[in-house]
């Protein structure tokens, strides 16, 4: 009667081997095999250690992407780290750590198989900066003058006014490039300030960094 089996232990053969390699992929016929490797750095390009790195696949969907599994991991004290087992495609990056801004990185596309080496992100510090600064010998009346500052990066300004020194100072700015400028005392010399980014020659622009004191001179009428 055993030849009367032969039959069916070929179907279940045709049948289990397919099911056997769609169990060991993910289960939509996609293997998961990519990996990714590099280091975190800040912004002084010293290694960064202890950065908790995301990891998710982003599938075409629409015009947008969808979100896959999410594969953690954490850089080692040289800021080294490593992640497999990733889908293939686009992968977006995920930096975070305490006392630094979160970071993200898209890469890819990565063939199935494949990897990419030498992956950096840096993050840069969540410590807050400060201007400081004075009125240079072109302006006569120093005390009360009204002092401009603008963000060049989001276009975002507050403003101050000088002591009887003529001293100024801005306090808790975040990173970035800012526009400095003293308001002119005549309402009649028309209008002042920036504009698409520019400034006039007497109107510095300074980048800071974070915890960075900036000491500026301001010149102006």
């Amino acid at each position: 009667m055993l030849p009367h089996f032969r039959p069916f232990a070929l179907l279940f053969l045709v049948l289990a081997v397919p099911l056997g390699l769609w169990l060991l992929l993910d289960g939509s016929g996609r293997a998961d095999s990519v990996r990714l490797s590099g280091r975190t750095l800040t912004e002084s390009g010293e290694p960064l250690g202890g950065v908790i790195l995301t990891a998710r696949g982003l599938s075409p969907i629409g015009n947008g992407h969808g979100e896959g599994e999410a594969h953690t991991t954490q850089s080692d004290e040289d800021g080294m780290f490593d992640l497999s087992g990733l889908p293939p495609g686009m992968i977006e990056l995920l930096a975070t750590h305490d006392g630094f801004m979160e970071t993200s990185l898209e890469v890819g596309p990565i063939a199935d198989g494949g990897g990419l080496q030498g992956v950096e992100l840096v993050l840069a510090s969540r410590s807050l900066a400060r201007i400081s600064g004075m009125l240079g010998s072109s302006v006569s009346d120093i005390a009360g003058r009204e002092v401009w500052m603008v963000s060049l990066d989001n276009r975002e300004g507050d403003r101050t006014r000088t002591d009887k020194g003529g001293r100024f100072q801005f306090i808790d700015l975040v990173p970035g490039k800012y526009g400095l400028w003293l308001k002119p005392k005549d309402k009649n010399q028309g209008r002042f300030g920036f504009r698409d980014g520019a400034s006039a020659p007497e109107s510095p622009v300074v980048e800071l960094h974070g915890g960075d004191v900036c000491h500026v001179v301001l010149e102006g009428r």
